[in-house]
């Protein structure tokens, strides 16, 4: 008998003959000629330098050494098969969910342990990649994409949400001042210099038919996240997205200086992920559960 291991394919076959005890039946069981099926029986028994069945009128059966090798390899096949099965699991369970940084740091962070609780079996991988033409890449499973619907064949996309703009500030720096339309027309404005943020202060003005602070009172971060942080800390106004502030404003960091929300038409929250996808099961959970707690405006809106 050699000393080296027989190749797994044969044992395979072996497997296959010996739980079936018949060369056609494991030949169809693995989609396989006889003929090969009986090649690497003959392999197997070169291998060993002794008959592993008995081959009678085309009875088969497994003889003493081919009944102690079936032992063997029927347990160690079940081995590689569980072992094959957790790492397939744990590739479905492992999810990535993309959003832009400020919405994974006021909302969804503070949510996580929640979803923790609800869906223990996800193995959930949170990214902040900036995806404005993809929305999805290899990378990613699932998205929140802000802006109008992505059009994509083979994508599911469900609306999380409408979008809201507010001004607001910190109770710090609205003390200074005897009402809200003082500190709009005295305080710093914060402003945000990335595409998506441009317009939200000239937006809010325009419906409120108002004029925009001057340039000697504007504060300019380059990402919403520096411009949040610094309206908490009572630097300035920010034309908020109730999206990124709820929590903020529930437990009094900041406060609304406007007494009505002002609902943005042309661009929403979308949760996107792939419909044909071996995840499917899980990402459909993760987003059953972002739309439960989608935001919901608690002020009239304009």
């Amino acid at each position: 008998m050699k000393k080296h291991l027989p190749p797994l394919k044969a044992l395979v076959a072996f497997d296959a003959v010996a739980t079936h005890l018949s060369f056609q039946a494991a030949a169809e069981a693995l989609h396989l000629t006889n003929s090969a099926i009986s090649q690497s029986i003959k392999q197997l028994e070169s291998h060993f330098e002794q008959s592993l069945f008995d081959r009678d009128n085309r009875q088969v059966a497994l003889t003493p050494a081919g009944k102690l090798l079936a032992e063997y390899v029927s347990r160690a096949l079940a081995t590689i098969r569980e072992g094959c099965q957790a790492i397939g699991q744990e590739y479905q369970n492992r999810i990535t969910l993309n959003m832009i940084t400020t919405m994974a740091i006021r909302w969804f962070i503070p949510r996580l342990e929640q979803l923790q609780q609800s869906l223990p079996d996800i193995d959930l991988r949170l990214s902040t990649q900036l995806l404005q033409s993809e929305v999805l890449n290899e990378d990613v499973d699932i998205a929140i994409h802000y802006g109008k619907a992505p059009e994509h064949e083979g994508w599911v996309i469900t609306k999380l949400c409408d979008d809201y703009l507010s001004p607001v500030a910190s109770p710090k720096l609205l003390a200074q001042y005897k009402a809200p339309e003082e500190a709009l027309n005295k305080a710093t404005w914060i402003y945000v210099n990335a595409p998506s943020r441009l317009r939200d202060w000239p937006l809010w003005c325009s419906t409120k038919k108002r004029d925009e602070a001057p340039e000697t009172r504007r504060l300019i971060f380059q990402n919403s996240a520096q411009a949040m942080q610094a309206t908490v800390n009572g630097l300035g106004i920010a034309m908020a997205h109730e999206l990124f502030v709820t929590d903020a404003l529930q437990s009094g960091t900041l406060q609304r200086l406007s007494k009505s929300v002002l609902a943005v038409h042309d661009a929403a929250y979308y949760i996107i992920y792939r419909e044909h996808t071996d995840k499917k099961a899980q990402l459909e959970s993760i987003a059953i559960w972002l739309k439960q707690r989608a935001y919901q405006p608690t002020l009239p809106n304009t």
